[in-house]
């Protein structure tokens, strides 16, 4: 089989690769990136094949599709300007350039957010080629499911026990006054419809929420993940609580 091992830096742009590919007399069903990009049979026309395998290449050798002298990764080549393809390496605290931590401030995490979608929406590659659309669509995208999993507490922190190799499961609360209480507020919803009283609950739920807040914001500081992934436990009821509560009010 042809090996498509070339010394990438020779190739100085995506057209040069593309037209490199078209003067190779081997069936496209035989050519291979490496050992984990094999070429399908029946592969469309070569510019598309060329598009996938020139991500490919650019994305594991860390360098700009566009230019020669750019480094690759990030949203754009630092000499080109060009948009990068996706780094699927990158966790959503990199991508938004965010520290990992659970207590971060959600003012700059959003923020940072907007700042990087004004640049990145597809809406401003609307007049380039198909290559910066289909980056801008993907980084765009990439961006909104890291904003939404950082924004919210419950979400972050079992983000978080998954960056440290925890798989969060259901499970009951190991506190078993803070379970007692969850129960009696889950009751009192079920049985009122007056809105004072489900504003009452609510306040003292957000109130609790509070305060795991910061025993999680110890807890992963300290880095006592078990205990983190216990808390997060209690957060998930009061969260449901509270989702029960908006219901009806």
């Amino acid at each position: 089989m042809l090996a498509l091992r070339a010394n990438f830096r020779r190739f100085r742009s995506y057209g040069t690769f593309v037209r490199s590919l078209q003067q190779i007399d081997v069936p496209r069903e035989h050519w291979v990136v490496d050992r984990n990009h094999t070429i399908e049979r029946g592969e469309p026309d070569v510019r598309t094949l060329g598009r996938r395998l020139w991500r490919s290449v650019c994305v594991q050798s860390s360098r700009c599709w566009q230019c020669p002298e750019g480094a690759g990764g990030g949203f754009f080549c630092g000499e080109c300007g060009s948009i990068q393809p996706l780094d699927k390496s990158t966790n959503h605290f990199e991508t938004l350039g965010m520290e990992a931590i659970f207590d971060i401030d959600v003012r700059s995490l959003e923020a940072a957010f907007k700042k990087i979608q004004l640049r990145l929406h597809p809406d401003r590659f609307a007049t380039k080629g198909h290559i910066e659309k289909e980056y801008s669509a993907q980084q765009s995208s990439r961006v909104n499911v890291a904003y939404r999993m950082l924004k919210a507490p419950l979400s972050r922190a079992k983000y978080l026990l998954e960056l440290n190799g925890v798989k969060e499961e259901e499970g009951t609360i190991s506190d078993p006054e803070l379970l007692m209480e969850v129960m009696e507020a889950q009751e009192k919803v079920a049985e009122t419809s007056d809105k004072d009283e489900l504003l009452a609950i609510q306040k003292e739920n957000l109130q609790q929420q509070e305060l795991i807040h910061r025993k999680l914001a110890e807890a992963f500081r300290s880095k006592k993940i078990d205990t983190a992934s216990k808390i997060v436990k209690e957060l998930t009821y009061l969260v449901r609580l509270n989702e029960q509560i908006v219901e009806k009010l």
